[in-house]
């Protein structure tokens, strides 16, 4: 016997709904952070990761770890076109990934791929 709960699977239309939820001002503050931020354990970066778990951004309402072995974003391809709903997936799979592989977040800050993602979700 497990204690495991699985969460529902969100359906695009509540992770667009979270995405639009976000206020003008915190939205601007976001990409602003995000437009920004050197490195994870910075003072910006660990801002930018709270107001992405303020905003909603980082959610509960689906198993990120199987949706990450099936997403077609898993090698990184195809992430210019990614949907409101799966940047949200991704912002959470990222903020959440990078407890369990040290420098996940501080790569993906380097090479762009975060940045993106949060300008898809909030742009």
């Amino acid at each position: 016997m497990t204690d495991r709960i699985d969460t529902p699977p969100a359906a695009d239309a509540e992770l667009t709904a979270i995405a639009d939820a976000v206020g003008a001002e915190e939205r601007a503050r976001i990409l602003a952070l995000a437009d920004t931020v050197v490195a994870a354990d910075s003072d910006d970066g660990r801002e930018l990761i709270r107001a992405l778990n303020a905003a909603g951004l980082v959610t509960n309402r689906f198993d990120w770890v199987a949706w990450s072995r099936d997403s077609r974003y898993r090698d990184g391809e195809h992430l210019d076109d990614a949907s409101v709903p799966d940047a949200v997936r991704l912002i959470t799979r990222f903020v959440r990934g990078d407890r369990f592989v040290e420098g996940l977040l501080d790569q993906l800050i380097d090479d762009g791929t975060l940045q993106l993602v949060v300008r898809r979700a909030l742009g």
